[in-house]
């Protein structure tokens, strides 16, 4: 199996010759949710799996309405995933773990 890594906290496992068949993304920050980069490595069309936002402080709210407009931009197939729900990906299962950053902000890993 081969991984790369995205230079964002993201790696990917490309089927050989062809794109990833999803997105999965850990919570909403631009760092772990590069719109661009899920906008070129899935397939067109791929569901890109992610949390639900969480709020926060003023500061907090800002930063995810900046990264999401960026994501609406790049029209992806978001799907917010709850934490241990279960979906199928080609021949992988993949669930969603609950988690926190190293600030305390809510992740689904």
């Amino acid at each position: 199996m081969r991984v790369r890594w995205l230079g964002w906290a993201g790696a990917e496992s490309p089927r050989a010759r062809a794109r990833s068949r999803a997105g999965l993304c850990t919570h909403l920050h631009r760092d772990h949710t590069d719109a661009r980069a899920l906008s070129e490595t899935p397939a067109p069309g791929s569901p890109v799996y992610h949390p639900h936002g969480f709020g926060g402080d003023e500061q907090e709210n800002l930063w995810l309405l900046e990264a999401d407009a960026e994501r609406d931009g790049y029209q992806l197939a978001r799907q917010p995933v709850e934490p241990w729900q279960t979906m199928t990906v080609g021949p992988f299962t993949v669930s969603g773990v609950p988690a926190v950053d190293t600030l305390g902000d809510p992740q689904v890993a």
